[in-house]
């Protein structure tokens, strides 16, 4: 009998150990998206700067200058939203075995099964529409921004009509960025507060 009860508290301590190290990894790994989506929306407000400086000197028919070359080729750069979810693909695979509480184990799926695909495809698919739609017959038609390509630019309404759905669509994707990053903080949170409770 005692035997039984010091098995059955080995497996139980286990067991919490094998939660503990999952859920710590997992809150790595959502540290990570944070970051990611950080960056993300950083480098997006630097693209639309550059559509904003090529709006305005397009739009006003300004005289070129040849940093223009530069904020062109930031307008093709195309958008996509990684995810790290390592742990949790291990977690799933084991069917959330190690997760004791089954309420945040319902927070931990609604966020990598719902929250993030929902944006991130989104964001992939329109992406790649938008490139092969858009973005890159646009490249294709003005490689080389130099001043020839510039003075052509002036006169077509279709790439400054370009330069504005690139802008919208930057700030969609600045966004989805950013209704990500509350809910990852709060799982970190929920995840946070429950290793506290195992100390």
């Amino acid at each position: 009998m005692i035997a039984l009860s010091i098995n059955n508290w080995n497996q139980i301590r286990i067991t919490k150990l094998k939660e503990n190290k999952a859920l710590t990894q997992l809150v790595r790994n959502l540290n990570s998206n944070l970051n990611q989506f950080s960056y993300n929306i950083k480098i997006e407000n630097d693209i639309i700067k550059s559509v904003e400086i090529l709006i305005d000197y397009v739009g006003n028919k300004k005289p070129y200058v040849s940093s223009l070359a530069i904020h062109a080729e930031k307008t093709i750069w195309m958008e996509q939203m990684t995810i790290n979810n390592s742990t949790y693909e291990g977690l799933k695979a084991a069917n959330f075995d190690v997760i004791g509480s089954d309420a945040l184990k319902n927070e931990i799926i609604e966020l990598f099964e719902v929250n993030y695909p929902n944006n991130r495809e989104l964001i992939n698919a329109v992406a790649t529409t938008t490139a092969t739609s858009l973005t890159f017959p646009m490249a294709l038609k003005y490689e080389i921004f130099n001043a020839v390509n510039y003075k052509k630019a002036l006169n077509d309404f279709e790439y400054l009509n370009f330069l504005y759905v690139r802008k919208r669509w930057k700030r969609d994707v600045i966004l989805k960025n950013k209704r990500l990053i509350p809910l990852t903080q709060k799982l970190i949170e929920v995840i946070e507060k429950e290793l506290n409770t195992m100390d």
